[in-house]
């Protein structure tokens, strides 16, 4: 018989009950948590970034209304955070993120115009092409630009 010392009872066993079990237990219960709360955060980050809403939307139009700047500190360093407040047609207004050479150029007042090609600037509302239904409807009325010529078309 193996006689018993003071720190038998020091080394726990993973199989029976006790302190050891119960801390593995434990921990993998809360990673499981962790992981199911960080995935819907990721999600919706990721959402954000490839639908066309949020502050990283591609396509938009609409009045510049404001501009921020904002400073970021970390141990590794200091970075900027460019922001535009655009008011859409509809009057909706919305924050973009924006590149520093775009938020360079913009000023307060201006239309901007965005899609997969890059963005437009200018002061006035850009004139965008026809739609499909403004197309059908401007072939049944002919354009004052044009007039239709009375005499017939012209002969050589």
């Amino acid at each position: 018989m193996r006689r018993r010392g003071k720190n038998d009872d020091a080394t726990p066993r993973r199989d029976g009950p006790g302190p050891a079990r119960w801390y593995n237990d434990t921990a993998g219960l809360i990673a499981i948590v962790l992981t199911a709360l960080l995935l819907p955060v990721g999600g919706v980050i990721l959402y954000q970034r490839f639908k066309l809403t949020g502050p990283y939307r591609i396509e938009y139009e609409g009045r510049v209304v404001d501009k921020s700047l904002t400073l970021r500190e970390t141990e590794q360093g200091t970075w900027a955070a460019t922001h535009l407040l655009v008011e859409g047609k509809d009057g909706a207004r919305f924050r973009i993120s924006v590149n520093r050479s775009l938020y360079d150029r913009v000023e307060v007042g201006m239309w901007i115009r965005s899609d997969r090609n890059g963005a437009e600037l200018s002061w006035s509302e850009p004139r965008r092409p026809p739609s499909v239904e403004e197309k059908e409807q401007g072939a049944e009325h002919p354009s004052m630009s044009a007039p239709e010529n009375p005499a017939g078309p012209a002969r050589r």
